[in-house]
């Protein structure tokens, strides 16, 4: 929310193509990978021309490659081992055994982009895998999710003054609740 807007006037936009979920007004249609990303601008006042709604504006902008191979890995790990259970004395007391913590925490990104034609075509890829299994006091089951999200960008320079470029994002989102 900005500036007293609804939320349901939030627009979200890949490379400035509008991606808010049209079953969901003002939400994003999809779980994007912040790794996959060159820019992120965000604006909530001042919106350009092209801005159809007055609400926050988000547009994300893809990473293009280029001439220089590039790669880059990120895993981040947390599991229960790695956690304390905030249980006191005055909670055991009121019967609460265990407290809310992560079970797993996994957020794995791998990318990497390079030419395709020296000068006239590049790529990138990025895959990036989210899980989290949290404890819900009460619920045998563990609330899990599961994110797993592919990203390609393809760019080619036709002459001096025409580009093209095309992507493909898959989002699936697994959850057992």
């Amino acid at each position: 929310r900005a500036w007293g807007s609804e939320t349901t006037n939030n627009s979200y936009n890949v490379n400035g193509g509008d991606t808010t979920d049209p079953a969901a007004t003002g939400a994003s249609s999809s779980y994007f990978s912040v790794g996959s990303f060159e820019e992120v601008s965000v604006s909530m006042a001042g919106q350009d021309i092209e801005t159809k709604t007055p609400g926050v504006n988000i547009n994300m902008v893809v990473k293009s490659g280029s001439n220089d191979w590039h790669a880059a890995a990120k895993y981040f790990y947390e599991g229960e081992s790695f956690v304390s259970n905030n249980v006191d004395a005055e909670l055991e007391a009121e019967g609460v055994t265990e407290g809310t913590p992560n079970e797993l925490l996994s957020d794995l990104d791998l990318q990497g982009g390079g030419p395709i034609w020296q000068d006239r075509a590049w790529f990138f890829v990025d895959y990036w895998n989210f899980e989290i299994k949290k404890v819900i006091l009460g619920l045998e089951e563990r609330d899990a999710t599961l994110l797993d999200d592919w990203t390609i960008n393809l760019n080619g320079q036709i002459d001096d003054n025409n580009k093209i470029s095309g992507r493909y994002i898959n989002t699936v989102k697994y959850r057992n609740n």
